[in-house]
C-alpha cells in the first residue's frame, strides 16, 4: 500500500495565499459593481428589467 504524501509547509502556505488574493479581488470586483451612482451595472441592469417587465405585462394586458 503506499502511503499519501502530504503537502508541505511550503505549499500550504501558498494555497492559503491564492485563497487570499481570490477574496480580495471578488471584493473589489463586487465594489465596482454596486459602486457608481445611477450608472453603476447593477442599476443598469435592474433598470432594464423593470423596462422589459413594463413592456411584456402591457403585451399580456392587451386583449
Amino acid at each position: 500500500m503506499k502511503r499519501l504524501r502530504t503537502a508541505s509547509p511550503a505549499c500550504r502556505g501558498q494555497r492559503g495565499q491564492a485563497y487570499a488574493e481570490y477574496v480580495v479581488m471578488l471584493v473589489v470586483v463586487i465594489l465596482l459593481l454596486i459602486v457608481g451612482g445611477d450608472s453603476s451595472p447593477i442599476n443598469l441592469l435592474i433598470g432594464a428589467f423593470k423596462s422589459f417587465y413594463q413592456s411584456y405585462s402591457f403585451a399580456i394586458a392587451v386583449p
